[in-house]
């Protein structure tokens, strides 16, 4: 039993079809590309305006991670949920939270606190896997009394528009290959 068909004809459509394939993968991968690092640069532009919002306040003192209600100088309507803020504390120590749905800021771990006192404070967005938070893209920059901040939204959304548009792309390729294939 042969796997290639045996006519000149059949197999130059075998070998259209599969060129066609490769072609409209190719075409989603460098698409997916494209519209990945345009997402990424409306985040980097959200960060900046994120960070501006911070400089606002004068560096008041961080959000408590104690879950109270009273969160001096970061008025919860002041940042979208799965916001992420790194500021110093009295004390001189860094605290800081992941902004949930509730306007609450949920604690940073010690670990994703070190983590993100190692970015670079270059003025551009970094991508950074934060411990127990997840993917997020941050931006270090300092507050009105120069202590420095980091600011940081979630790659989330953004991941999950590469993963669609890659599903999406496969799925419609393999039926195009199929429908092709059956005529």
């Amino acid at each position: 039993m042969r796997l290639l068909p045996r006519t000149l004809t059949a197999r130059l459509v075998v070998t259209a079809v599969a060129l066609v394939a490769v072609v409209i993968l190719l075409a989603a991968l460098v698409t997916t590309l494209a519209m990945s690092r345009y997402l990424v640069s409306r985040q980097d532009s959200d960060l900046q305006d994120t960070l501006r919002r911070v400089q606002r306040f004068g560096g008041d003192a961080p959000p408590p991670l104690s879950g109270s209600q009273s969160q001096p100088g970061f008025r919860g309507g002041a940042f979208a949920p799965g916001t992420l803020l790194v500021q110093p504390t009295v004390s001189g120590s860094s605290q800081g939270g992941v902004m949930n749905e509730y306007r609450r800021f949920k604690p940073l771990s010690a670990a994703a606190l070190a983590q993100l006192e190692k970015v670079e404070h270059d003025h551009h967005g970094h991508t950074v896997d934060v411990a127990g938070v997840g993917d997020y893209r941050v931006l270090v920059g300092t507050d009105d009394d120069g202590d420095t901040v980091v600011v940081g939204v979630s790659l989330t959304e953004v991941h999950r528009a590469e993963q669609s548009l890659l599903r999406w792309s496969l799925l419609l390729t393999v039926g195009g290959v199929m429908v092709a294939a059956g005529a």
